[in-house]
């Protein structure tokens, strides 16, 4: 189905359409070089209440896996030790943002080639108790 155009007549398109709910569609014109109705006017506002994506239908997943592993010694019967080993993004994969998704821009559908996530970070620790 076509989008109405500037001299179309909207109350003569049939209720199906919808045509009639978008914005402008109460539109009177006042003048004469007035468009025969205000939705062809608000085509641009339809256009950009549209969804321009959907959750991750165009951008990657996330694909990340953070590993803690601990060990508890006891070194004496006082005194304890922890050491920790921590890594974030212990895999190393990378994201990347979505695409451009605005109608109007010159990088439609592009992909920035910018990491989005921070890579793998690798943390030691060692806590001693007494």
């Amino acid at each position: 189905m076509r989008y109405p155009g500037c001299s179309d007549d909207i109350s003569k398109w049939p209720a199906w359409t919808g045509v009639q709910n978008l914005p402008g569609a109460g539109f009177n014109p006042t003048q004469t070089g007035d468009p025969a109705n205000g939705v062809y006017q608000d085509f641009g506002t339809v256009v950009w209440r549209l969804p321009t994506r959907w959750a991750h239908v165009r951008e990657d997943r996330v694909n990340e896996v953070n590993l803690a592993m601990m060990k508890n010694l006891r070194v004496r019967e006082r005194y304890k030790a922890q050491f920790r080993c921590e890594m974030f993004n212990a895999f190393n994969h990378r994201r990347f943002d979505g695409p451009d998704a605005s109608p109007s821009s010159s990088r439609f559908g592009k992909v920035t080639p910018a990491q989005q996530n921070l890579a793998r970070i690798v943390q030691l620790a060692l806590k001693v108790s007494f």
